[in-house]
This record gives structure tokens, C-alpha cells and sequence, in this order.
């Protein structure tokens, strides 16, 4: 069980929404513990940077089932951290789905495999996979020296199912084990509710992911090694 510092109280914190010089994590290999509902098994992530380049890959699989989905994230890295390219997503019994980050063109846009037209590309936009190392990468430079209870990070999170939500995690403390919590309320009905835990001292990977949706179990992603690569 993780033991977790009470958030602060009084006025919210500003958003942090402008940081410069990110540097994202090292290449390594997450293992994890995957449970959704009666299904429980493994989820692996590949993360590989180059000098200015980033790839990275969810695998999950379950037993009897075998693979159950893939999701791959390919993009670039600047000095906002992760600006995707391309992210698919293949689930059980279902076609891949993409999203496209349209960079050179003006306006850039964001496309969907799963419907036409676009959404506006804003600055630090992320994909459903690559959201994970960008907040490891912004978490690793608190822009005021140190996270505070209060203190947001805003992002774009991109779906393949042809929407663009507004994702603000929430710093809620660091607990008595080291590891920083932070939580993403939706803003609607039918967004996603998110908490992550993350170890500092592993460049502020996830150690614990629940996501919630309005119907259906959560998916509970528990760090069991991580392997550098």
C-alpha cells in the first residue's frame, strides 16, 4: 500500500504549462503487472530515445488470450519533451487505429483514422501512450525547483477513437515511500479518470497506473522491474 502526503490546501496552484530545456528518460523496458477486471496479466513498455527521435510500445497480454492490445507511439523530441508523430492502437479482435500529428502544415492538426476532419495540434499535444514518458519527462524538471501539492501539468491527450481531451494531472504530495501521486479528474461524463505514481529516483516512470473509464473496469498497471536498454 502506498502511503501518500496529504494535498495542500487553500487556493489551486497555477498550471504549469510553459517549461523549456525537457529532457526525456533514458531508453529502458517497464514490466508490469496488468489486471482489468477478471483479466490479469502482464504489460510491457519499450521505450527507446535516440538524440532526437523517441519510439515507444504497450504490450499487454493475458493468459489463454495471449496478446490482447499493442500501442505504439513514434515522434520526435524537442525541448517541450515527446511531439508525436504517429500513434496506433490494436486491440483483441479489432482493426489498428492511428492518429496523426500533422506538424507541417499550417495550421498543424491532428488526424483520426476513425473519422474525418481533424482537431487543432497544440503545443505539448500527446497521443493515449506517449502522455506516460511526457509527464516523466516534465515531472524531471520541476520548474520552481520542487513539486508542490496543487501544482498542475496540462497536456492535450489524443485518442484513436477521434477525440482530444484536456488532460490536468493534479499534484497531490509525495508520500512516506518517495513515490509522487498525482491525479487527472475528467471533465466530462465520458473522459478518463487517471492516477499515476511515480519514483523519482527511476526518472519519474509510472510505479502504479489505474485509468478509469465511465463504463467498463479500470486498468491497473503495477511496476513489477525495469530494465535499462
Amino acid at each position: 500500500q502506498l502511503a501518500l502526503a496529504a494535498p495542500g490546501t487553500g487556493p489551486a496552484r497555477p498550471a504549469i504549462t510553459s517549461v523549456s530545456a525537457l529532457t526525456a528518460p533514458p531508453s529502458a523496458r517497464l514490466l508490469y503487472r496488468m489486471k482489468k477486471g477478471p483479466l490479469a496479466g502482464t504489460g510491457q513498455i519499450d521505450w527507446r530515445r535516440d538524440a532526437d527521435t523517441y519510439r515507444m510500445r504497450l504490450e499487454a497480454r493475458v493468459p489463454v488470450l495471449g496478446q490482447i492490445f499493442v500501442e505504439t507511439s513514434d515522434g520526435r523530441l524537442d525541448g517541450g519533451g515527446l511531439a508525436p508523430l504517429r500513434h496506433t492502437e490494436r486491440r483483441l479482435k479489432r482493426s489498428e487505429r492511428a492518429v496523426s500529428f500533422v506538424r507541417d502544415q499550417d495550421p498543424p492538426r491532428i488526424l483520426f483514422s476513425a473519422r474525418e476532419g481533424g482537431e487543432p495540434l497544440n503545443p505539448g499535444a500527446q497521443d493515449r501512450l506517449s502522455w506516460i514518458a511526457q509527464l516523466a519527462t516534465r515531472l524531471a524538471a520541476p520548474p520552481t525547483g520542487e513539486w508542490r501539492a496543487g501544482e498542475r501539468i496540462e497536456m492535450d491527450v489524443a485518442s484513436t477513437g477521434g477525440d482530444v481531451q484536456r488532460w490536468v494531472f493534479t499534484v497531490q504530495g509525495q508520500g512516506s515511500s518517495g513515490l509522487w501521486h498525482l491525479r487527472r479528474e475528467p471533465d466530462s461524463p465520458h473522459d478518463t479518470r487517471a492516477e499515476v505514481w511515480t519514483d523519482p529516483h527511476q526518472h519519474h516512470w509510472p510505479v502504479r497506473i489505474q485509468l478509469s473509464e465511465p463504463s467498463g473496469d479500470p486498468l491497473e498497471l503495477t511496476l513489477d522491474g525495469l530494465q535499462p536498454a
